[in-house]
């Protein structure tokens, strides 16, 4: 399992995905006793954008506080579920097909569809979805998740 308040590069591959996919992140501003000893993460953690991801096992390996926020889950709780559990059951058998195409063309997509939050409500998101490299030749997904109304 990933910390990434151990392991600096980790958080600066994400920043490596989100400056080329997401141009529009703002970092965010450590607060006085902040989560990592680490500038890197901390600007991920507490950025005003709700961000998570996932390794190639689907283990949720990173969960700020804007994720938090739209799911429910603490970091504790959310670090190492497996990210399928966000996704409502009838949603599931498209899901694989999308993160393949993410990865196989290292291109960020688009996409409103909807998620679990931890009390079982089932929500309207946007997902910014893209894959960032997290070794040489090993990438791993995240997405930049904005909760939406029902269309």
């Amino acid at each position: 399992m990933v910390d990434w308040n151990e392991d600096i590069s980790l958080a600066r591959a994400l920043h490596g995905g989100l400056k080329r996919y997401f141009p529009e992140f703002i970092p965010g501003d450590s607060p006085p006793n902040p989560a990592s000893r680490y500038e890197a993460v901390n600007s991920l953690y507490y950025s005003p954008h709700a961000i998570l991801s996932h390794d190639q096992r689907e283990s949720i390996n990173f969960f700020n506080l804007g994720a938090q926020a739209i799911f429910g889950y603490s970091l504790e709780e959310a670090v190492g579920m497996n990210s399928i559990e966000l996704v409502p059951i009838m949603l599931r058998q498209g899901r694989e097909k999308l993160l393949q195409k993410v990865i196989e063309g290292c291109k960020m997509v688009v996409i409103d569809t909807q998620r679990i939050k931890k009390d079982g409500r089932t929500i309207n998101i946007r997902a910014h979805v893209f894959p960032y490299e997290l070794f040489s030749g090993i990438y791993s997904i995240a997405a930049v998740v904005e909760k939406i109304k029902a269309q």
